[in-house]
């Protein structure tokens, strides 16, 4: 019996390797990347794809503030794409994995996505230190805030 062609758009399946910039700092040996998968349509816009990054870095990393470019991200495609990968920055990046993506054979592909925190330098103004990560309330302006606050500084 021939398996059937599955019905609808081709589902492209993301695993998604994360790494907070606290174990950055350790020796490369010591590096646990934290994993999430997410199975899309091919046809999703690069939006979509980046609230799904954005949302399993908020459920892995639970930072208090998110900025889209506090990470730096690559992709690779086992057997075709080094792993050192290509950037996975905007719109630009996005399309050129989509036009990879609908060129592969397979019905359901597999995207490894690698997501690296940048360190962060805190910022002092006016002698106060606008650390997010800092638990004084007095200090961190996004203490008070309930969950993370999405901020997008791609454009």
């Amino acid at each position: 019996m021939i398996p059937e062609e599955p019905k609808g758009p081709k589902k492209i399946s993301y695993l998604i390797s994360i790494l907070s910039a606290a174990k950055m700092k350790k020796i490369k040996s010591k590096h646990e990347l934290m994993n999430e998968s997410v199975d899309l349509s091919i046809e999703v816009p690069w939006d979509t794809l980046k609230a799904q990054i954005l949302a399993k870095i908020v459920k892995t990393l639970n930072p208090q503030l998110i900025i889209f470019k506090d990470y730096t991200m690559v992709y690779y495609i086992s057997c075709i794409l080094p792993k050192s990968g290509l950037s996975l920055a905007g719109q630009e990046d996005f399309d050129g994995l989509m036009k990879c993506m609908k060129e592969m054979p397979s019905k359901i592909p597999i995207m490894n996505i690698v997501i690296v925190q940048v360190a962060w330098t805190p910022v002092v103004i006016q002698g106060q230190n606008l650390d997010p990560e800092s638990d004084d309330e007095l200090t961190a302006p996004c203490a008070k805030l309930k969950g993370p606050n999405i901020y997008d500084r791609s454009n």
